[in-house]
This record gives C-alpha cells, structure tokens and sequence, in this order.
C-alpha cells in the first residue's frame, strides 16, 4: 500500500516494466519509453504518442503518491489489482 508523499520509481534499459496497483489507488504518475507501448487502460489512461516514443502523465485518485517509470525498449504496463 502506498501512502500520501510515498515515492516509487522503476527504470529499464531493454524490458517492460508492469507495475500492479490497487483499484482505490491514490498517485500521480508520470511514465516514458523510447521504444514501446505505455498500456493503462485499466486507469482509462491515454498515453501520448510523441515524435519518438510514449508518454503519460496522469493522476489517479486524489495524486497523493509519485510513481516514476522509464524505460528505453520496453512497454510499460499499469493494472489493477
């Protein structure tokens, strides 16, 4: 569970990155790959395609949390639990 000011980061070179989140999750999130998707359709989160890769920055609940996820080649996965 993470709480209000918590904050989580995950970093990838070549691979993806699939973070799970409870459905009543509290966090701003902000994501980016070069070279891959960026899928959190389980939030209703678009992600925004730039000239080269992906990118989201979105909040879910009331932002209290950070998560921070960056890879190069690999998709990005944000789910419910």
């Amino acid at each position: 569970r993470m709480g209000s000011g918590q904050r989580v980061s995950a970093d990838a070179v070549n691979g993806k990155i699939v973070i799970v989140l409870p459905a009543n999750a509290s966090a701003r999130i902000e994501a980016e790959t070069v070279n891959g998707s960026i899928d959190a359709d389980d939030f209703g989160l678009e992600p925004e395609k730039g000239f080269v890769g992906r990118d989201l920055s979105a909040e879910i609940g009331g932002g209290d949390a950070r998560i921070s996820l960056d890879t190069v080649n690999g998709s990005i996965k944000i789910s419910k639990k």
